[in-house]
């Protein structure tokens, strides 16, 4: 699935690389995202590069109820 968030600089997600699993887990206001290929999200900044779009593609592993 494809997920799309908007966000400033001071909110930033968390990235770690799961050696057992070979996998790249990103964190983001408590939900866990497991990366699928291209690993690397895109970034798109809006005209005053305050606030920048972040598209990637990833399955759920969880979230905060």
């Amino acid at each position: 699935m494809t997920y799309s968030f908007r966000t400033d600089h001071r909110e930033v997600p968390t990235f770690e690389y799961d050696e057992k699993r070979q996998r790249v887990v990103m964190t983001w206001q408590g939900a866990c995202f497991e990366l699928i290929e291209p690993f690397w999200p895109d970034w798109f900044f809006d005209n005053d590069s305050t606030v920048a779009r972040f598209d990637f593609k990833a399955r759920m592993l969880g979230h905060p109820r």
